[in-house]
């Protein structure tokens, strides 16, 4: 079944299975829990974050990241998901924190947040400046603040950029992201 944006009703249904009341803006982390992709921060976010923040992921920081959003009344932390699509059916905006040095390459959740138009932001050093900028949004200055973030997420969650953003995903779904690779392959052959 193809990605596509949620339903009124499809919201309604992803935030009663995950304990969401309606209404209140929810956030996404989704990833690795690993040094690179910074889920540390998601727990900041998490701390200021007006809503609920959803952090999805495994990895060598799990016990760290619970630990950390234990104290965080409005922080589900949900460990391994196998399918995501009711966490990017509640969310509004989804947080990419990861850094370059982790070699994003092409990160599927960014495709995957804006098929379901839940926009994405990160910051500078994230490694998905062009895709940012794509969709329309201004990359965050690396190292800015947790209030900053918040605040620009907050900006992001309006029904004009989830239209943007699922634009964009039509532009770079898997299909044509396989014939790009499979174009520059042929040309370098």
């Amino acid at each position: 079944r193809a990605l596509r944006p949620p339903t009124a009703e499809d919201k309604a249904r992803a935030r009663i299975a995950l304990g969401i009341a309606e209404g209140i803006p929810v956030l996404l982390w989704i990833g690795r829990l690993h040094p690179n992709k910074c889920p540390n921060f998601a727990v900041e976010l998490a701390r200021h974050w007006p809503g609920v923040t959803i952090i999805a992921g495994d990895g060598e920081l799990r016990g760290e990241i619970e630990a950390s959003a234990a104290e965080i009344p409005n922080a589900l932390v949900l460990g391994h998901v196998d399918r995501t699509t009711t966490l990017y059916q509640a969310a509004d905006v989804m947080a990419f924190t990861s850094k370059a040095k982790s070699t994003e390459g092409f990160p599927m959740t960014i495709v995957e947040a804006a098929a379901h138009g839940v926009a994405f932001l990160g910051d500078e050093s994230s490694g998905i400046v062009t895709w940012l900028q794509e969709t329309g949004t201004d990359p965050l200055p690396a190292g800015a603040s947790v209030e900053r973030w918040v605040e620009a997420l907050l900006a992001s969650t309006s029904r004009d950029r989830s239209i943007e953003v699922r634009e964009w995903a039509e532009e770079h779904d898997e299909q044509s992201w396989a014939q790009r690779h499979r174009d520059i392959f042929e040309s370098v052959l």
